[in-house]
């Protein structure tokens, strides 16, 4: 008896859609993203918090996990490393070009637009493959927290709290049980931490941490280290 082909070949190409309405190709690049590790955002009245997990390796520095892409805009992601550095990479070009061309920031709404429209068109072409990454943009625009969640196949939402990558699930749970919209910084801080180690089947005592906090106050990124991070909570 011979076996049947993986989804009956609907997952050969992204420009097939099987028979119940899917792009099977698309729901593989969402599973490449449980496989990364594990990043939350949350925004409040004051702050936008985007925070990651650092994986390390034996003999392999671990690398970074949160970014800047403009003064006023950090991201995040959870799948491909390299796909994630080339997306990073195009969002920059894309804040920059506003700049060029307008003499302004560019508007996160504006830019989480351009970037999943680039990430949907990876799903309408034949010899293609979509993103194996989702993506955070957390920003602080005209005084307003923002932030912004995008998945492998283009789509676009816009999050008070959420969690992507590995066992994200019990991240969000974490999330939701704490989260409020009027939590002051530290706060935040702590939750976002207690998210990420809820995800973690091993030592949550061990985990190393990055994250980039934007605040209305000022408008501006800031990358925190493990030891940035600890200094601040124990103040």
């Amino acid at each position: 008896m011979f076996s049947q082909p993986s989804q009956f070949g609907y997952d050969k190409a992204t420009v097939i859609f099987s028979p119940d309405g899917r792009i099977i190709q698309v729901e593989y690049a969402r599973e490449a993203v449980k496989m990364g590790s594990t990043a939350v955002g949350l925004k409040t009245e004051t702050c936008v918090i985007l925070a990651g997990q650092k994986r390390s390796f034996e003999l392999i520095e671990s690398a970074d996990k949160v970014f800047k892409i403009d003064d006023h805009i950090a991201s995040t992601f959870s799948g491909y490393s390299a796909d994630g550095r080339a997306l990073l990479q195009r969002a920059r070009i894309e804040a920059q070009i506003e700049r060029i061309t307008y003499g302004e920031v560019i508007d996160p709404e504006v830019l989480s637009e351009k970037i999943g429209d680039y990430l949907q068109s990876f799903t309408q072409y034949g010899g293609v493959r979509p993103f194996g990454i989702a993506v955070l943009f957390g920003s602080v625009y005209e005084k307003e927290t923002s932030l912004y969640f995008i998945d492998p196949g283009g789509a676009i939402f816009s999050c008070l709290a959420t969690a992507i990558g590995a066992n994200e699930g019990a991240a969000k749970e974490v999330l939701k049980k704490g989260y409020k919209k009027s939590l002051a910084k530290k706060a935040a801080m702590k939750l976002a931490i207690d998210a990420l180690k809820s995800s973690l089947e091993e030592d949550q005592n061990s985990i190393t941490v990055e994250m980039a906090i934007v605040e209305t106050k000022d408008g501006k990124v800031q990358i925190l280290s493990q030891k940035d991070i600890d200094e601040i909570l124990k103040a």
